[in-house]
């Protein structure tokens, strides 16, 4: 019988770069055995090495996403040199779909011999059906008839392009489900977060994004009932394994926009009652029907994010993306319906895009955080294969100048056949355009590290309420703190995060591949010292090794800004003196599953519960903090046993280290591990020494 291996690869050295369970080829799988093949799948490079160490499959197809496509192609390419008759395979998002751009990457790749175009399951079912006849692209073969290559391409002998049509898989009710196979069994260890998709397609054509062509515009639904089934089967093999992983991704462009949706968000809620799982569902929500979108986090009791993922608020911008088809009043006001559902939000804005100024992204992002969402997640402006952003007609229209860097992760050295290779994945970004200098682009990232540190994860949610409620704005204290910082312990780290983001960059492609190839170039980047998300690595380090000083700028900057503001008293002041300390005792050494910090609070702790009120969004009381001094009391702050253990299984998946935290904070939402457990208390005073204004530590 003839086989077929399939392998969805993962860089696995550093921590794991996808941790996500290889649903998509599993889905593959299940085709490829209607067809009569015997098929294996793949996660892991040593799994994959090690069972081509004892066999040899007829065909083996790769996944190409950003995080794999170049650790994909390496290991065809040394497969093809040791054995030439084995056919290889290639498809995901980043295989070119235009003939010129096909043609140029099948040549550029001679490693592949048939490459899978969009959707896998037809053009893999017909190639399949084409390579059992027998069929080989380099022999004297007749070609075969169109009808017949539906979704797959080649070169033949001649170096002739051969690609059947754009074929869409649009049933999906009669795709095989990988999950109740079995076939995903040994990646529900919880090792991995687990994968559904509802539906496919997305209505929208944003030029930046994979699905942003006609190709993907009509959304096409899986059923209710085999959706139902997976999750329940998921929830169950995750509690025969402990149910160490608490999340859940949705792999939907738009969940809860449609009112299909509603009728999934029911059945997870069951399951979540009665598996107490997921805690954290990761899903982009749709981005029009906001009212349906809330109704959809309310019902799963606020464990999915709301996003309001705008990009830009320029409406010039938003027309040159092809994105003027998306209200931004909507995604903006999700942000203040979030508390009715008891839910968190997030907004995503991109640097760089075309038309965007210095300005009008500084402005984006003071209407973002002044809307309260959560979250805001900077990006940079990536240039995707296969997306109309990346054609050379939008290069030039906009003149964009960019810089080649590696993906953060994605990276590592491999021992295979024999030999050692090094290999890591690329992208390209935008850094200058007609409109934006590149000293523009970097006071840019560092406005993103302020709103990393000192806006997202809710750290400072409660300051930010507060400032509310005063008239103020939250931005302009983010922007306080971005001229204070300079004259701080803050101004070395922050010099330090600029220099990073441009030594990441590299102006050559080859050049940078060329250092690709250095195995203590790859070596460093595996222990931290390039390679990194920035942002994230640059917060993770802001928490375990600058704390202080990042709550001590903070403070200072917040009376700062509401005196220069007047809106400053010397109640407010005392209050958001109090406040400080209490939310630092509910932070620092968390990563270090330090469960109890104490502190001396003044006005019987009273900020603790204005803290609350702040977080539930009442109004407070601020007179009666006027006068300091008066009723000083010790209070122990402990963290929950069972978050300290999920923490401790957290830094036991990705590592203590700021690179391993980067990852953790990047996957939780942290206001769940502050130490909410609060007690007054007696305890001797010598057994405790200060560490700061804000707090002491055990002796």
């Amino acid at each position: 019988m003839a086989s077929l291996w399939l392998a969805d690869l993962t860089y696995t050295q550093q921590n794991l770069a996808s941790d996500v369970v290889p649903a998509a080829i599993g889905g593959l799988a299940e085709i490829a055995k209607l067809e009569g093949v015997d098929v294996e799948i793949f996660k892991f490079p040593d799994e994959l090495f090690s069972a081509l160490s004892k066999d040899q499959p007829s065909f083996i197809g790769f996944s190409n996403y950003v995080w794999n496509a170049n650790l994909s192609l390496k290991i065809a390419a040394i497969l093809k040199g040791h054995y030439p008759s084995l056919v290889t395979i290639m498809g995901g998002p980043n295989v070119p779909s235009s003939d010129s751009d096909l043609e140029n990457w099948l040549r550029l790749n001679p490693q592949i011999d048939y490459a899978v175009i969009k959707e896998g399951e037809i053009g893999l079912q017909n190639l399949l059906q084409l390579l059992k006849s027998g069929f080989q692209r380099n022999s004297k073969a007749v070609i075969p008839d169109d009808s017949r290559m539906d979704g797959f391409a080649f070169l033949s002998a001649d170096g002739t392009l051969h690609k059947g049509k754009l074929a869409r898989f649009m049933n999906l009710e009669e795709l095989p489900s990988p999950y109740l196979s079995g076939r995903l069994d040994p990646y529900l260890d919880g090792r991995l977060m687990p994968v559904i998709q509802t539906n496919r397609g997305c209505p929208f054509t944003c030029t930046f994004c994979t699905e942003g062509q006609h190709y993907w515009s009509k959304v096409k639904r899986k059923p209710l009932d085999i959706l139902t089934r997976e999750i329940r089967y998921i929830a169950t093999k995750l509690m025969e394994n402990n149910n160490s992983r608490k999340d859940l991704l949705i792999a939907d462009s738009n969940f809860g926009m449609y009112e299909p949706d509603l009728e999934v968000a029911k059945e997870i809620r069951k399951i979540q009652e009665e598996f107490l799982w997921p805690t954290y569902i990761n899903v982009a929500t749709g981005k029009n029907k906001k009212e349906r979108v809330i109704e959809t986090a309310r019902i799963v009791k606020g464990t999915m994010n709301l996003a309001g993922s705008v990009q830009s608020l320029d409406p010039k911008v938003l027309e040159n993306i092809k994105r003027d088809n998306i209200a931004p009043e909507s995604l903006l006001d999700m942000a203040l319906k979030a508390a009715e559902v008891g839910t968190n939000t997030y907004s995503e804005a991109i640097l760089a895009l075309p038309g965007e100024t210095k300005q009008s992204h500084f402005e984006t992002l003071q209407k973002l955080t002044n809307a309260n969402f959560t979250m805001i997640a900077t990006y940079q402006m990536m240039l995707l294969p296969a997306t109309e952003m990346n054609s050379q007609d939008t290069r030039e229209k906009f003149g964009f100048q960019t810089r080649f860097r590696m993906v953060p992760r994605c990276y590592g050295y491999f021992e295979f056949l024999g030999g050692t290779f090094t290999v890591a994945e690329i992208e390209e970004i935008v850094i200058a355009h007609k409109d934006m200098s590149t000293e523009e682009y970097l006071d840019c990232r560092v406005l993103h590290l302020f709103i990393t540190i000192f806006y997202n994860e809710g750290i400072f949610l409660e300051f930010n309420r507060l400032i509310a409620q005063l008239g103020g704005s939250s931005f302009d204290w983010i922007m306080q703190m971005m001229r204070d910082h300079e004259h701080t312990d803050i101004s070395s780290f922050v010099n330090d995060f600029k220099k990073d983001t441009l030594s990441e960059l590299w102006t050559s492609r080859d050049e940078l591949e060329d250092r690709i190839g250095e195995i203590d170039f790859i070596k460093s980047a595996i222990d931290g010292e390039i390679g990194n998300n920035i942002l994230y690595y640059f917060k993770a380090k802001s928490l375990t090794k600058a704390l202080i000083p990042i709550f001590e700028l903070a403070e200072a900057s917040l009376i700062s800004y509401l005196k220069s503001a007047r809106l400053n008293s010397q109640a407010t002041e005392n209050l958001i003196r109090e406040m400080f300390k209490v939310r630092y005792a509910q932070i620092s050494g968390i990563f270090r599953l330090q469960q109890e910090y104490v502190t001396d609070l003044d006005f019987d702790g009273k900020a603790i519960t204005v803290m609350n009120d702040l977080y539930n969004g009442k109004a407070i009381q601020i007179a009666e903090f006027e006068k300091a001094g008066r009723n000083l009391e010790r209070f122990n702050f402990l963290m929950l046993e069972e978050r300290t253990n999920e923490m401790a299984n957290l830094l036991e998946l990705f590592g203590d280290t700021d690179i391993g935290i980067s990852r953790v904070i990047s996957r939780i939402y942290m206001r769940q591990f502050f130490r909410m457990n609060i007690k007054a208390t007696k305890i001797k005073e010598e057994r405790y020494i200060p560490t700061s204004q804000f707090g002491f530590r055990e002796v």
